[in-house]
């Protein structure tokens, strides 16, 4: 309502509709009005039956002093005894009513009054008187005959209302109903009528009333004229229904047969005497004017014997129409927005209300008022339609300043963005730097020590740093979820042998401290369902993992369970439940812990740790994946989360998963002799990596500076063990005080006599943008914090080794590998080449279209299995250097090597003997 008020045009329309009511009672709307008449009218002499609009020519007679009379009369004016024997004649050939339209209120000069009042004494005639208004155009008086004729006969006043509607008395008879009590205080064409229908006429409750004749009147107590249609070829009514008056003048010695057609004319009717020549020719015409004046009067006449066809809407009906019409007009503005269309609904619009209008008029007789609603109507359209455009120039405005802030918000947010993806890169660098040599070192002591006390505390310290690493891993699974950035990878997994890997996981924990973990799989599970392999793990292994954590006794079971969600069983709504009997979370509490960075209140941080990113994780995960996770729990008493995945579809096993599922755990690396430099400023990191290979025939020269390794690369004295002059690899840090790894490593690809040294960068950097500057520069990358495997993948790529795998030893070099060394049963090899065909090609065209670090990590995997099986050392180094890859992320790198993999399904089809078969 509030708003309706604000809309000072609507209200303005509304206001216009109250107007259009009361408007028809002011005399210049009721003028106009007549202009409208006039045109529907027209339409109904076009369309309507002609019978209905006739003129009564049995009932009616026009006896008309015209051009004819006065040219064999001889003489003007008429004079008064002359009219006499006329009126004389016209009763003695049976006339039954006179009705004289000529003005006689003044005396006459030649004393032919008593002559003429004997002949109206003698006849049923009635003689015009006319209404006197004052300057406001008030009635005040009628102007009757001569005392001496008024008092011989009746009289009616003519069809002129006021001098200042000159329009009006064209279709409108006035019947004023102060007056009607007067003598002979009736319109002319009213006592005519009500003579010839031998009755007094009767006004009351805006109805006139001749005998068994009922008229409406309008609010100006006015009779609408229904003009008769004249046949082509007449101009005028009388014309066609008139006699010159001549013929009446002196009937004395016509013959029978004339008296005859004479009274054929006049017998039993209403005979209407007034002049009709084109110019006056007497001073006592009617101030309707000649021809006009006695054809009003006679279709006056007419139309009150036809009972008035023509009849004024009702108050109700008018208001009715106004109030739709203008209705339309509001919406026809307010809902269509298009200037161009809303025009061309507008002319419809007003075209249709005139049309209905017409209509109403032609068929029913219905006069509704049509001026005063298309004023208004144009009126309201044209302010509806000027403030729609200021309301539209407005919300254009509002919008290009919510789109320029919208931009500006958006600029903001991206800066925002990058200054957080900013502060990750340096916080993980930071953070990395130290896990390093904590992880490092602690690794190579509890290789080193066989104290088991000693062996325990380093083990917490390895679990410590690794639990920092996930916190670490966690924030960058957040940030990626927020930009959109973390694709999910559908393909068939076998939820049973997911769900019993990672029941092994948390076997040794959910043992330590006392509590059974259960497994319950529903068998109605499909052996392999769509979904993304890595998230289902990572979604349960962050539930398990909660439920582990907040459990002290009882048990942790979790459940995977759904039905089929069609007879063919195509797809499947799987529902997984992890259920604890644990601490439980409080009702008020249990939307809280889906946020980041939140737990519940109440929560010992000491007892249980975490920082709040697990089941934030999940949700967003599950979310992306069209899942939902739900939490039903009791303080005290244990929770139950469950995660639902509707309408999954259904596909069978993968062959490769149910063929190789051995671990490549198993494959030993050794080094021939060596040598690499490594440039660090921090001596935990170069004491690290010296300590990584204490065990390998690589011998290790350290640099803590750019300047200094720059310094020993350029000195003739400086000798190596296996190649003389230069180290075999540079192991180079990206961030050192003085000059950069990456201002060292430019000086080295610059030097022709350096450049074919390999250079492996060390950062702890993550971000994207730096492992593509760090590809483009260097041979290699290593990622903080730094594990022995990495180490020893990243070595196998530039340094001599040879590989055992199951006990077995089979040399392989990075620089003098030759193909077809590998020998393997003929059986073994087709069992190979139709894996290769029917599952990994397919896969590898998959992921090098567009590939996710997920699946190239799986990828990887099924190759280390074949690796193995099949003792193919090219192919597990190809796999273990390709997993680490995803493991850091590198996507540069994991491009380069998914590409290099053509080079891999050759040497397979080469083992086979036929390398052109790909």
């Amino acid at each position: 309502m509030k708003k309706f008020l604000k809309r000072y045009d609507i209200i303005f329309v509304v206001l216009l509709f109250l107007l259009c009511v009361p408007a028809e009672y002011y005399e210049i709307f009721s003028l106009a009005e007549d202009q409208t008449i006039f045109f529907r009218h027209s339409m109904r002499s076009v369309f309507v039956d002609r019978k209905e609009m006739s003129f009564p020519y049995d009932k009616i007679a026009l006896v008309t002093v015209d051009e004819t009379f006065f040219s064999k009369y001889g003489k003007f004016p008429l004079m008064r005894k002359d009219l006499a024997k006329i009126i004389e004649n016209l009763n003695r050939l049976g006339a039954k009513v006179i009705c004289v339209d000529m003005l006689m209120d003044m005396p006459n000069a030649y004393g032919e009054d008593p002559v003429l009042a004997e002949a109206i004494s003698k006849s049923r005639a009635i003689l015009a008187s006319r209404a006197l208004f004052d300057s406001n155009n008030q009635f005040q008086k009628l102007i009757y005959p001569t005392h001496l004729l008024n008092n011989a006969g009746s009289s009616g006043y003519i069809n002129l209302i006021s001098p200042s509607s000159v329009n009006t008395f064209l279709s409108r008879v006035r019947i004023y109903p102060e007056i009607t009590g007067w003598k002979d205080g009736w319109p002319l064409a009213i006592r005519a009528a009500s003579e010839y229908l031998g009755t007094e006429p009767l006004l009351q409750d805006g109805i006139l009333t001749l005998g068994k004749i009922s008229v409406p009147l309008d609010q100006f107590n006015d009779i609408y004229i229904d003009f008769s249609t004249v046949p082509e070829g007449y101009r005028f009514l009388h014309q066609m229904v008139g006699i010159t008056a001549y013929e009446f003048s002196d009937i004395s010695d016509l013959t029978g047969h004339e008296i005859r057609e004479l009274k054929e004319w006049v017998e039993g009717k209403i005979v209407i005497l007034g002049e009709t020549s084109a110019v006056s020719h007497d001073w006592f015409d009617t101030p309707v004017g000649m021809i006009y004046g006695a054809e009003i009067i006679a279709d006056t006449v007419s139309t009150l014997l036809k009972g008035a066809p023509l009849r004024p809407a009702s108050p109700e009906t008018e208001a009715g129409i106004s109030f739709l019409f203008l209705l339309s007009v509001v919406l026809c503005t307010s809902l269509i927005r298009s200037p161009w269309i809303q025009t061309s609904a507008a002319v419809i619009l007003f075209a249709g209300f005139v049309f209905i209008c017409t209509l109403s008029y032609m068929y029913t007789g219905m006069v509704i008022s049509m001026n005063y609603n298309l004023i208004a109507g144009f009126s309201g359209y044209f302010v509806l339609s000027l403030s729609s455009y200021f309301r539209e120039r407005k919300l254009n405005i509002v919008q290009h300043r919510e789109k320029k802030r919208a931009q500006r918000e958006r600029k903001i947010a991206e800066a925002a963005n990058k200054a957080k993806s900013e502060f990750i890169a340096n916080m993980s660098h930071e953070i990395r730097t130290p896990l390093n040599a904590i992880l490092g070192f602690s690794e190579i002591l509890i290789r080193k020590t066989e104290d088991s006390q000693h062996k325990t505390y380093l083990s917490a310290i390895l679990s410590s740093g690794h639990i920092l690493l996930e916190l670490i891993n966690d924030i960058l699974d957040l940030s990626k979820i927020e930009a959109g950035k973390l694709a999910i990878q559908y393909e068939s997994v076998n939820i049973k042998i997911l769900l019993t890997d990672i029941q092994q996981v948390f076997s040794n924990k959910a043992e330590e401290k006392g509590i059974e973990l259960k497994t319950e799989i529903s068998r109605e599970i499909p052996g392999g369902l769509v979904t993304d392999e890595i998230r289902i793990r990572q979604i349960l292994i962050n539930l398990i993992g909660n439920a582990v954590k907040f459990t002290s006794r009882g048990h942790v079971k979790i459940s995977v369970y759904g039905d089929f969600t069609d007879e063919i069983k195509n797809t499947f709504d799987l529902a997984l439940d992890v259920e604890d009997t644990g601490i439980g979370i409080p009702e008020d509490q249990q939307n809280l812990v889906f946020e980041s960075f939140q737990q519940q209140d109440g929560q010992s941080i000491k007892e249980y740790g975490g920082t709040g990113l697990g089941l934030s994780i999940t949700k967003r995960l599950t979310e992306m994946m069209g899942g939902t996770i739900s939490v039903k729990s009791e303080v005290g008493r244990g929770s139950i989360l469950r995660v639902l995945f509707p309408g999954v579809e259904v596909m069978e096993e993968s062959a490769l998963a149910e063929t190789f599922s051995e671990s490549s755990d198993n494959i030993q690396v050794k080094f021939g002799q060596a040598d690499i430099l490594v440039i660090d400023d921090i001596r935990a990191n170069r004491e690290l990596i010296k300590g990584y290979l204490e065990d390998t025939d690589l011998f290790i020269i350290e640099a803590e500076s750019g300047e200094e390794a720059l310094g020993l690369l350029k000195n003739e004295n400086f000798r190596s063990v296996g190649n003389p002059g230069y180290p075999d690899l540079i192991l180079m840090d990206i961030k050192m005080p003085g000059k950069s790894g990456y201002e060292v490593t430019e000086i080295i690809k610059n030097d022709d006599a350096l450049r074919h040294l390999p250079v492996v960068a060390l950062t702890a950097s993550v971000m994207k943008n730096s492992e593509k500057k760090i590809n483009a520069l260097f041979d290699g990358f290593l990622q903080k914090p730094l594990s022995r495997a990495k180490l020893i993948s990243e070595l196998k790529k530039f340094l001599a080794y040879k590989t055992k795998i199951k006990s077995e030893v089979k040399e392989s070099g990075a620089k003098t590998e030759e193909k077809g060394e590998e020998v393997i049963s003929e059986e073994s090899k087709a069992i190979i080449i139709k894996v290769l065909d029917n599952e990994i090609i397919p896969e590898w065209e998959e992921i090098r279209d567009v590939f996710f670090v997920d699946d190239v990590a799986d990828f990887a995997e099924k190759l280390g299995d074949i690796a193995i099986r099949y003792d193919l050392g090219f192919l597990a180094d190809y796999s273990r250097k390709l997993y680490e890859d995803a493991q850091s992320n590198n996507l540069d790198r994991i491009e380069d090597s998914i590409t290099k993999f053509t080079e891999i399904i050759d040497r397979i089809y080469y083992i086979q003997g036929s390398g052109d078969n790909l």
